[in-house]
């Protein structure tokens, strides 16, 4: 990069604004996770996922978080609300962002049986707010403390928050452009499901619902951010975020995320127009904080590495041989939204020196929702079949093997082979950058 350009860089990501409209963020940020946390308590969603289980299926090399299954994980999610609380107030903000920001990892990584890339994105953004000036205005510790108030900050926090909501919304359209999708085949599923909602329901099942909601559903993903950017089409843009996404909210009940994407909103207006508002008119002094030339440095490097990750896992799977809705191979952390409805049936056997070929039940040893996500997903397969080795080790048998003879249907399709029966589990590591050599090509 030449000299001009860092400097235009500079110009850009350290412009001086109000902090308004991040601040309110925090706020609303802070809120949602209260309800996001203790809402799962609430409805029981924590005891059925990490109380009412043998175990949880984690990311790999988050093995160690099984120790908090149980009471600690409902005093974890008390924990979360707390520091959540202490976020929306600005109340040693610092150590509060920090801690939700632990937790809310540790419980997203300790379970992917109820995989969603809104938790992703909650786990990406509180992991932000720990390094954005933040909690400087409209804060308790802003009060307490004069010294940290602050009425204006550099743009690249709310740029960088931009940047990331526009990645989300361009993958989770341009991921849609495939046959099944353009056919509604999942949206014809999942609708058929919901005749039982009030007053819409009925609607639903109307046959060109399926394909309005898939095409729609392209289309304001693509278009949504560009119509934000743009003055003129901005309040357009806001009026079709409120009715797509009340809409999910009523009809998928996908928790908080409907209402974090709208609050997203909030940066796409000039910073100076949001300041008038909250100051009502009045006159508010210009408070900043000197800017080094390490932190430049630290910030235009964080802010390009984490456009750089943000932009490589998403389209990793295009390198990985076969079709990820098939395989799995790279569809997490990659925005891939509601693409596709999967069932499986999938028996386990487990073979060793002493005994013939054995069938196991996976119902004596799953919560009901790990059932499917072990039949259809090629990573949960492999743990469950060490899971298994454990288990038989510890009754006295030695060289296990674990096979499983697994079947699939894609959004609605006939159930076809997705494992090769004759491969042992236990045999094979697993390969972090392609498919494994056990699960059988795309049969259509």
């Amino acid at each position: 990069m030449d000299n001009s350009s860092r400097k235009r860089l500079d110009r850009i990501l350290f412009k001086e604004e109000s902090n308004a409209p991040i601040e309110i963020f925090r706020v609303a940020f802070g809120a949602l996770m209260l309800a996001e946390a203790w809402g799962a308590l609430a409805t029981g969603w924590v005891r059925r996922v990490f109380v009412d289980v043998n175990y949880t299926f984690t990311f790999f090399g988050f093995e160690w978080t099984q120790v908090l299954l149980g009471t600690p994980m409902q005093v974890l999610f008390i924990l979360m609300g707390v520091f959540a609380i202490g976020v929306m107030l600005g109340y040693k903000y610092r150590f509060s962002i920090l801690m939700l920001a632990i937790l809310w990892s540790i419980s997203y990584l300790m379970q992917k049986s109820h995989y969603n890339n809104h938790y992703y994105l909650v786990m990406l953004v509180s992991w932000l707010f720990v390094f954005f000036p933040m909690g400087r205005r409209f804060s308790i510790d802003a009060r307490q403390n004069s010294d940290l108030y602050q009425t204006v900050i550099p743009a690249w926090p709310r740029l960088l928050l931009i940047v990331l909501i526009a990645i989300v919304y361009f993958f989770a359209s341009i991921n849609k452009i495939y046959p099944d999708w353009l056919q509604a085949m999942p949206l014809k599923i999942w609708m058929g499901s919901k005749s039982d909602i009030p007053i819409l329901g009925p609607f639903l099942q109307r046959e060109w619902v399926p394909y309005s909601m898939a095409y729609s559903g392209i289309a304001y993903d693509l278009l949504v951010v560009p119509m934000l950017l743009w003055k003129r089409t901005r309040w357009l843009a806001i009026a079709a975020s409120l009715g797509f996404h009340l809409f999910n909210s009523i009809v998928f009940q996908i928790g908080i995320f409907p209402y974090f994407a709208l609050a997203f909103s909030l940066f796409f207006f000039p910073t100076q127009r949001i300041e008038k508002l909250v100051s009502r008119g009045r006159e508010v002094p210009t408070i900043s904080k000197p800017i080094g030339a390490s932190y430049r440095k630290f910030v235009k490097i964080g802010f390009m590495g984490f456009l750089t990750a943000m932009l490589i896992l998403p389209v990793r799977h295009h390198f990985i041989p076969d079709d990820v809705l098939w395989t799995e191979a790279g569809h997490r952390l990659s925005w891939r939204m509601m693409l596709r409805t999967k069932a499986g049936i999938a028996t386990f056997y487990v073979e060793t020196d002493q005994q013939q070929r054995q069938m196991i039940s996976m119902r004596d040893r799953l919560a009901k929702h790990q059932v499917n996500n072990v039949a259809t997903k090629p990573d949960m397969m492999y743990t469950f079949a060490r899971k298994l080795q454990t288990e038989f080790k510890e009754k006295g048998h030695s060289n296990v093997k674990v096979f499983v003879d697994a079947r699939v249907s894609v959004n609605g399709r006939p159930y076809q082979q997705f494992t090769d029966r004759e491969s042992d589990l236990l045999a094979t590591r697993w390969n972090y950058f392609g498919n494994q050599h056990w699960v059988l090509p795309r049969p259509w």
